[in-house]
């Protein structure tokens, strides 16, 4: 028998056998790479959800503060945090993603500057603290409705 012919038959079945093996290990690297995508696309919705979770939570925090200081009738100070909740909210809402509906409350903070401006320029007779407090109370009302909410979409995943 020709050695050379023997050589190219064990060449052959070695080239078979290779690309067998190279196929199999292509497809696991196909597999590991969209398992890889799929986990990152997870880490990012999460991430994205207790960031939100976090920005909402800071704007229950605000809307604590502007309580306080419409109690002690601190309007300037008052004012400076509504301003700030107000750019939280709207930096919440942006996140289209979710359907928050917050724009009543945005809209609330806007006639409650409003209300403590006047206030604030010594106009006293159509200004009413309960009622700026119960809009308040209202606006943290809806902002834990919205962390529970997203609590419960992460599982209470942190």
């Amino acid at each position: 028998m020709d050695w050379n012919f023997i050589v190219t038959i064990a060449g052959f079945g070695l080239t078979i056998l290779g690309l067998y093996l190279n196929l199999r290990q292509l497809k696991k690297t196909k597999d590991a790479a969209l398992a890889s995508l799929e986990s990152s696309k997870e880490t990012k919705k999460l991430l994205q959800q207790n960031s939100l979770l976090i920005e909402t939570s800071t704007c229950v925090k605000l809307t604590e503060q502007i309580k306080g200081f419409v109690r002690g009738e601190k309007f300037e100070s008052a004012l400076l945090k509504i301003e700030e909740l107000m750019v939280f909210l709207i930096q919440v809402e942006s996140l289209k993603k979710l359907d928050l509906s917050l724009g009543k409350q945005i809209l609330q903070l806007q006639i409650l500057r409003r209300e403590l401006e006047k206030r604030l320029g010594g106009e006293t007779e159509n200004y009413n603290k309960h009622l700026v407090l119960n809009e308040l109370s209202k606006i943290s009302d809806k902002l834990n409705e919205v962390i529970g909410n997203l609590k419960f979409k992460t599982g209470g995943k942190k």
